[in-house]
């Protein structure tokens, strides 16, 4: 697979798809989440499966602060979260620390 940084990335990805025809196209790295997502109406006049999460769900996981808040208003059990600022004011905590 080409690296999907690369310009002709696109071209490649086609030529690939028309030599291997694959059912199944599951973009694993986290940089290229954002790249087939923005590419999803393009990629639709494929006949693969594109197993990629909805925009907004790449969008909130790929921020800590959005996915820490998400849990939050979700009440799911998280570790808590410092800012910089904050932890270069507080006091080191007492150790261990298990997260």
């Amino acid at each position: 697979m080409p690296r999907f940084q690369e310009a002709d990335f696109w071209d490649n990805f086609e030529k690939i798809y028309d030599k291997e025809k694959f059912d199944v196209c599951l973009p694993v790295h986290d940089a290229s989440l954002q790249l087939f997502s923005s590419k999803r109406d393009y990629l639709a006049r494929y006949p693969f499966f594109l197993a990629l999460n909805p925009s907004e769900t790449i969008d909130l996981v790929s921020d800590k602060e959005k996915t820490h808040a998400f849990f939050m208003q979700q009440e799911i059990p998280t570790a808590r979260q410092w800012l910089l600022s904050e932890v270069a004011m507080a006091s080191p905590p007492e150790l261990p620390v298990y997260i």
